[in-house]
């Protein structure tokens, strides 16, 4: 395997790499440490995220013989304090901006400094804001530079999310040239605006190819496969279901000690009896469809029902969802709870009974899975690709944008209803969909497609 040559975060963009060393195979500098092993498998996302790093970690550990690369979004990296990777672990770092890609390994959150330049099509400051706000948005954007450090590894299997990302395109291009098994994983996806309708139907000719070029295709949910098998002619045989995991080591039911300074907020009714304290978590954002959530929950309660809401959220239509809870006499029940952590979630889960997802075609929503870990009932639209992890035992459906229909759905609950599925929500996620079995299921699946590494 060819070693790979990682960009010092100390040095500039004409870095000679002089600080790294291979010495008795092993890719060294002053702070890091990683073996590199003779066969290679990469892993590309478009942006980091927990469970993706928990993951890709777990897939290292469980495979001890494999040089293991994660490449992701820089701007995301830094917005973030996951701590990514292992001795095991090594990262790269995917501008998507500057089509750059440089590859250090990854110990304690360590990443190189950003590199940027403008592409060749235009430069300066209208270049920067066509590329976030139009070009972005059109999937015009591309990774060049990716094809070098995939030769550079030279991994015996790559694996990329998202289908819609040209990145995606060029690591299949290489896999392809190399002959070497490519794994796409993928989500089903509804454009947002005209722009990006016109780009989907423009593109959909050079994904086919991607698809088609694919060893083994991997939807995250039911909605992704059926999306795979309409708009792809590709073989069944290559299409296989793997729903995103769970760290039960964060989310799980057992009592939590609350070690952060963030108070956990009490949600109170005026009603004598125990309310049913439902929680939702989601970004205000229109696709959301908090009209449904907060009209459904109107409903429910004139009909006599005791609930609470707490509302945990962020965006540009916020001021327009509170104005719905005040149009709506919903002030009493409902608040608006601060920003959490990632690592606070199960403190706050744990002071609810009923999570509420009401966003239209929602790709997974994995708040869904990681709250149900935690005990708490799921009331999920049925658009949402998070319905594939409830059952009849587990969690409740409602129509997608029937407020009827939700408020059904909540005043079929109990409390020794909700305390029942919440068990049985609780041992679904843990038994089925944590980082280790998922991991299993994923190298069985990529045995039985018969791709070696």
């Amino acid at each position: 395997m060819k070693h790979v040559k990682p960009v010092n975060n100390k040095e500039s963009k004409s870095s000679t790499l002089k600080n790294f060393q291979i010495k008795n195979n092993k890719l060294i500098n002053k702070k890091n440490d990683y073996t590199v092993k003779e066969k290679g498998f990469v892993f590309i996302e478009a942006w980091i995220n927990p469970i993706s790093v928990r993951f890709v970690n777990e897939f290292a550990k469980q495979h001890p013989n494999l040089s293991v690369y994660y490449i992701t979004d820089s701007d995301s990296v830094g917005k973030s304090n996951i701590v990514i990777g292992n001795d095991s672990v090594a990262g790269a770092s995917l501008d998507t901006l500057s089509d750059k890609v440089h590859l250090v390994p990854l110990k304690n959150n360590k990443w190189p400094r950003r590199i940027t330049f403008a592409p060749l099509w235009i430069g300066g400051a209208l270049s920067s804001r066509l590329r976030t706000k139009y070009l972005q948005t059109l999937y015009l954007h591309s990774f060049p530079k990716l094809t070098l450090e995939l030769e550079k590894i030279a991994p015996q299997v790559i694996q990329s999310n998202l289908l819609v990302m040209p990145y995606t395109w060029d690591a299949a291009r290489y896999a392809h040239k190399n002959k070497i098994p490519f794994i796409l994983r993928t989500e089903e996806r509804t454009p947002n605006g005209l722009l990006q309708r016109i780009a989907l139907k423009a593109i959909l000719i050079k994904e086919k190819i991607v698809v088609q070029t694919a060893t083994l295709v991997l939807p995250w949910t039911s909605q992704s496969q059926s999306f795979v098998r309409n708009e792809f002619n590709i073989s069944e045989s290559k299409i296989a279901l793997l729903a995103a995991s769970v760290d039960t080591n964060i989310f799980r039911q057992q009592k939590i000690t609350n070690n952060s300074k963030t108070p956990i907020p009490k949600v109170t009714s005026k009603s004598a009896k125990k309310p049913i304290r439902c929680l939702t978590v989601q970004r205000f954002v229109t696709y959301k469809d908090y009209p449904t959530l907060l009209y459904g929950f109107r409903i429910a309660i004139d009909a006599g029902a005791d609930y609470t809401l707490g509302i945990l959220g962020f965006g540009p239509e916020e001021q327009s969802v509170r104005t719905l809870v005040k149009q709506l006499n919903l002030d009493s029940v409902v608040t608006f709870i601060p920003q959490r952590t990632y690592t606070d979630m199960p403190l706050l889960y744990k002071e609810f009974d009923v999570l509420l997802l009401s966003g239209r075609n929602e790709a997974i929503g994995m708040v869904v899975p990681e709250s149900m870990a935690c005990g708490v009932v799921p009331v999920v639209c049925d658009s949402a690709g998070a319905t594939i992890y409830l059952t009849a035992e587990t969690g409740l459906q409602f129509i997608t944008g029937d407020p009827k229909s939700l408020a059904r759905a909540l005043q079929s609950l109990n409390h020794e209803r909700i305390r029942i599925m919440g068990e049985n929500a609780a041992k679904h996620i843990m038994q089925n969909y944590s980082v280790p079995n998922t991991v299993r299921k994923y190298t069985k699946l990529l045995s039985d497609a018969k791709v070696q590494f």
